[in-house]
């Protein structure tokens, strides 16, 4: 599970269908394996070899409790089910859901494989501090070289469509790491950064030090990033951390000194690059034009809801709706999509908005509910501990990343990096000493 989470990053894939063409490719179409979705299901299937080893079976007589549990399961299901079948691409919408169920795998197998915290935050620790060497050394090259191995494309700042912050008319490009996004990279380390704050604060002497030094190595790289929704993401996640610690009476020196740090880093940054720091706060012309694009996004994303409000578009199947809903805005090519270019079709930018559209009213009802209960659990029947901390500033990094981008819904790597965080959730309110044999039985024994 170590490894997984390690490689998460990682975008190696093998593409099965490839829509639209070599020109003009349809990103939210394409069907593909990632090697970590692999990985994934190798683990999964040593786990269930533990749970079939057990020598007590599962099979055992259905109290009440569990028998209402099961229902609600069932039900959840028969919804996503449903609302795979009613898609406008049930391909595609079963594809997704499949992604889904392995994400909730990878939430489960946080749990039961009786890993440390201190091991599972490393792992997130130091793959975003892989991710940082890699961003600094892209930034300073301005060039991101392919790899199929790592799943990397060719990204060149003189090339349109590169992600890039423009200043005083010289396009710069912006870190991507292995991710497909520099903003994907952002929400990355904004998750890593969180990790070291756990790890600073529960280790002492040199690792403690360690630490401190690849978390101010993940912020430059953060930085690099010029992503304003993982640097604001990351900053009130901080806050919060810290006024927790303080409130709730942790070690709070060493927090301290790292906020000291990360400000003293980010002055540095802002005075080093102050034109294309005052370029992407004050709106440049690229970023005038990201804001128009977003704000039309939104309105036309009310238009689709129109027909779907009840049952969603499906699975994956946003863009298709609205291409079906606005397929004359354009007619400026004559590719596989006459009448507007593949990668103008993008969903909003708010993966919660974007959960709506798909997945509809009552699967959105059963997210709403399900994080009621979990905020209700987690204020009232938890003491406060360092990973209880550690879960919360998670959280608030997670929602504020998910209100401004969509990639934590729509694209593989999101949806595994919420399914580990919401594994981590899980994981604070079962987590004792026994073995994993003892998990795997007592987990699935408890949920049914």
């Amino acid at each position: 599970m170590l490894v997984f989470i390690f490689l998460l990053p990682i975008q190696t894939q093998f593409i099965y269908f490839e829509a639209g063409n070599s020109v003009d490719k349809w990103q939210y179409e394409t069907l593909s394996i990632f090697g970590t979705e692999i990985l994934l299901g190798l683990i999964i299937v040593l786990a269930l070899i533990q749970l079939f080893r057990a020598k007590n079976t599962v099979a055992s007589r259905f109290e009440k409790e569990k028998m209402v549990r099961l229902l609600i399961f069932a039900g959840i299901f028969g919804l996503l089910i449903l609302n795979c079948v009613l898609a406008i691409n049930s391909e595609l919408a079963f594809y997704r859901a499949s992604q889904l169920v392995l994400a909730a795998a990878a939430a489960i197998l946080v749990v039961i494989t009786g890993i440390s915290w201190e091991k599972l935050t490393s792992s997130l620790f130091f793959s975003g501090l892989l991710q940082s060497l890699l961003a600094v050394f892209q930034f300073f090259c301005q060039s991101v070289y392919a790899s199929k191995w790592l799943g990397m494309a060719a990204q060149d700042p003189a090339i349109l469509g590169t992600s890039v912050i423009e200043s005083q008319g010289e396009r710069l490009l912006r870190a991507y790491g292995t991710l497909p996004h520099p903003n994907f990279l952002a929400g990355f380390l904004v998750v890593s950064l969180i990790a070291s704050l756990y790890l600073i604060l529960k280790s002492s002497g040199r690792k403690r030090l360690f630490f401190g030094f690849g978390a101010g190595l993940n912020l430059i790289a953060l930085l690099l990033t010029f992503s304003r929704a993982g640097i604001i993401a990351f900053f009130i996640s901080f806050l919060v951390f810290l006024v927790f610690a303080i409130v709730k009476r942790f070690e709070v020196k060493p927090v301290a000194i790292t906020a000291i740090c990360s400000i003293i880093i980010v002055c540095v940054f802002s005075i080093a690059g102050h034109d294309l720091v005052k370029a992407r706060i004050t709106g440049g012309r690229l970023e005038r034009i990201s804001t128009d694009q977003r704000l039309t996004e939104f309105s036309e994303s009310a238009k689709v809801l129109q027909n779907n409000a009840i049952f969603g578009t499906g699975l994956g199947n946003y863009t298709l709706a609205l291409k079906k809903e606005f397929p004359n805005r354009n007619l400026d090519t004559k590719q596989e999509f006459p009448n507007q270019n593949a990668w103008n079709y993008q969903p909003p930018h708010n993966a919660f908005w974007l959960f709506y559209l798909e997945s509809g009213l009552l699967l959105s009802l059963v997210l709403l509910l399900s994080l009621v209960f979990f905020a209700y659990h987690f204020f009232k029947k938890t003491a406060w501990t360092p990973e209880k901390l550690f879960v919360l500033t998670l959280f608030t990094g997670l929602a504020i990343l998910a209100s401004l981008d969509h990639y934590l819904w729509s694209f593989w790597s999101g949806i595994a990096l919420a399914g580990v965080i919401i594994g981590f959730a899980i994981k604070l309110f079962y987590d004792n000493p026994q073995t994993i044999f003892q998990r795997i039985y007592n987990f699935f024994k408890n949920l049914f």
